[in-house]
């Protein structure tokens, strides 16, 4: 079945990565010019994660078989990347140390730093390992990951434009 798949692209992700561009500039241009660079914080959040990627798909084309990061290299570089995000949130002052649980209507408040850290850095490098996984030979990132996206775009225009609280 995957010589099947042989001469089909691999480096779907830049799409992604210059979708999302477009996106932060269009619709954050206003908060940025105002001094708000959270989204630029998370469009370079994803071009960490999609250099890591690149560099995977790159091994696997130079090598012409189905090897490139081993798994341990890929989780180390993930995590580097999510703690490296974390640490950037904290010292713009856009990250607290408190745990919210939705469902239950519970906060967890004053996780020690460091704990909190490593944990939402495991939390996005679980999260973004989920859709490698679902995005396997077939390239089916993109149907799970379209209606994600237009439910964060919902939810960024109603929060900016119609003065909505999350």
């Amino acid at each position: 079945w995957h010589m099947s798949k042989q001469g089909t692209p691999t480096m779907g992700g830049l799409m992604f990565i210059l979708g999302t561009a477009a996106a932060v500039l269009i619709a954050g241009w206003q908060d940025m010019a105002e001094g708000d660079f959270g989204a630029v914080f998370v469009y370079l959040f994803a071009v960490g994660f999609g250099a890591i990627g690149y560099i995977d798909d790159y091994m696997k084309v130079k090598k012409h078989e189905n090897t490139g990061l081993t798994a341990g290299w890929k989780f180390l570089l993930q995590l580097a990347a999510a703690l490296v995000f974390t640490l950037l949130l904290r010292q713009a002052g856009y990250l607290k140390f408190d745990l919210y649980i939705p469902f239950l209507n519970i906060t967890i408040v004053g996780i020690p730093p460091w704990l909190y850290m490593v944990f939402a850095a495991f939390v996005m490098v679980g999260t973004v390992n989920a859709v490698n996984l679902t995005d396997g030979i077939d390239g089916l990132a993109a149907g799970v990951t379209l209606p994600v996206a237009v439910f964060f775009t919902a939810l960024n225009y109603t929060v900016h434009n119609l003065g909505a609280t999350v």
